[in-house]
């Protein structure tokens, strides 16, 4: 888990071997905004085993890291 704000406010970014969060479908990965579950614009499709979060100067940027061939449909 980490959080992030990735422009539209800070979310709490969850990520595991799972297809639903509170009803939502939802590939491996979800975003909870202190009211509601929401799934990023990406999916991924494997395992994931960490998340964090780096400014390389430039804003922050959500990274995923772990056991999966794509996110978001690309390789």
């Amino acid at each position: 888990m980490v959080v992030h704000d990735d422009g539209s406010g800070s979310k709490l970014y969850v990520a595991g071997y799972f297809e639903e969060a509170g009803g939502l479908p939802v590939s491996n990965i979800a975003s909870w905004d202190g009211s509601a579950w929401a799934s990023p614009a990406f999916g991924i499709d494997g395992d994931p085993d960490a998340l964090a979060v780096f400014d390389d100067g430039n804003g922050a940027d959500l990274y995923v890291g772990g056991s999966f061939s794509t996110a978001s449909g690309t390789p």
